[in-house]
């Protein structure tokens, strides 16, 4: 009986892929040299370039959830595209970012991106299997980085991370974005862990980390197309790029063989312990009955440490802020002392208790100070707060920053380290 409701389920969920695709045929326009000669030219072009011969159907669609995306009808892959997007990009000017785009998906498919989905989908159809289907997405989202890199192979990489931008933004606000804010925004995004865990879920990586990764394949492989890149960029964002590139998550720690087994362990482990709270409970009373015992005070400078890096942490105490210019609205604060060539003389974080009275005290110490960007004297905003850098009258280096997502501000300070390694330091610095 269980062999046959499998068979049964099978084949309904074939019979309603091949409805789709039906309606898909039905709806949009199947690439073809007498359809859209154009487009056509450039796939035939990609695939002769990356020698796949496995049959993939185009789609125009007029409007789609996604401007791009790969789907396999159980055997027929087809990449959809957005008639915009398509209108735009036949141009002479962007016909690499054109390439690019469906160079990423057959590059995708010969890193067999699409060889686990019929799992997947089985697994998303029993709501007692799903949980599993996280053991499997780390290899799903390894094959789209490597079709990434197998794209680039067919574009410049100018072309290649423009192609990017277009995705994260939109074609109007493309040509306005900075190159640096992107990189800095794919770091934090890479190093926080919420937006860590928000991809365990998804078949494809973040944006950002898709563009951070072609940066650094790029430097890996293909050293002169990133010199060629480089040059059409100004000293300040050509500093930001480098720093980083030193504070992505992937220059440190596990290497490339190791990480995906890494992951599947801590997800199975994930599994684990929530298996065992569900079977066994927890006291809930008796744990909610610990934190109301805890002071305001305690639970403050608790969380303020936790949100310390952990290899910054055993350096750190509490202390009691005595210059007034910190102490409004303050709940808690640590003085830490990292060890190290290229750490600061001492750091310092504040927990406040509104982002008004962070931003009080940020404005106390940086209001004076030009628009401008660390390494250099300045100040300037980044994803998550604001930060500046200057040199104080006793000739000490200072870089001071802010973290609205949690109403903490910090600060190191040295006179070994100049701006620049205190901006390199800072990547790793938190709060996390």
């Amino acid at each position: 009986m269980v062999v046959l409701f499998v068979l049964f389920v099978l084949a309904a969920v074939w019979l309603v892929l091949q409805i789709l695709r039906a309606r898909l045929l039905g709806h949009a326009i199947r690439v073809t040299e007498q359809t859209l000669p154009v487009l056509q030219e450039v796939l035939s072009d990609v695939r002769e370039r990356l020698d796949y011969r496995k049959p993939v159907d185009v789609y125009v669609v007029d409007k789609a959830a996604r401007s791009t995306s790969l789907t396999s009808y159980l055997g027929t892959r087809i990449i959809i595209l957005e008639g915009d997007l398509v209108a735009d990009l036949q141009t002479d000017e962007n016909r690499g970012q054109l390439t690019f785009l469906i160079a990423r998906y057959i590059g995708a498919l010969k890193a067999r991106h699409q060889q686990l989905m019929p799992v997947l989908l089985v697994l998303g159809l029993f709501q007692y299997l799903a949980p599993f289907r996280l053991l499997l997405l780390p290899y799903v989202r390894a094959t789209a980085y490597s079709g990434d890199q197998i794209g680039q192979s067919c574009a410049d990489l100018r072309s290649a991370l423009t192609a990017t931008n277009r995705l994260l933004v939109g074609k109007d606000l493309t040509p306005s974005l900075a190159v640096r804010g992107v990189f800095e925004q794919a770091v934090v995004v890479r190093r926080k862990i919420l937006p860590r865990l928000a991809q365990l879920g998804a078949a494809e990586p973040h944006l950002t980390n898709r563009y951070l990764n072609l940066y650094r394949y790029a430097a890996a492989a293909d050293p002169d197309a990133l010199a060629r890149y480089r040059e059409a960029l100004d000293d300040d964002t050509t500093e930001r790029l480098d720093a980083a590139l030193q504070a992505a998550p992937g220059r440190r720690g596990v290497g490339p063989r190791l990480r995906a087994p890494l992951i599947v362990s801590v997800v199975s482990g994930t599994i684990l312990v929530l298996a065992g709270l569900l079977l066994f409970g927890i006291d809930h009373g008796e744990t909610a009955q610990r934190e109301q015992s805890a002071s305001p005070a305690d639970t403050s400078a608790n969380s303020l440490l936790n949100h310390i890096p952990s290899d910054l942490r055993p350096t750190c105490q509490e202390f009691s802020e005595t210059e007034t210019s910190f102490t409004s609205g303050l709940l808690a604060s640590q003085a830490c002392f990292p060890s190290g060539s290229m750490t600061p003389d001492n750091a310092r974080y504040y927990q406040y208790d509104s982002q008004t009275s962070m931003n009080q005290v940020f404005d106390t110490y940086a209001s004076d100070l030009t628009a401008g960007g660390c390494p250099r004297e300045g100040v300037e905003t980044y994803p998550h707060g604001r930060r500046a850098c200057y040199v104080s009258a006793d000739q000490q280096n200072i870089i001071i920053w802010t973290d609205t997502d949690l109403d903490i501000l910090a600060y190191g300070v040295s006179k070994q380290l100049d701006l620049a390694d205190l901006t390199t330091w800072w990547s790793d610095a938190g709060p996390e």
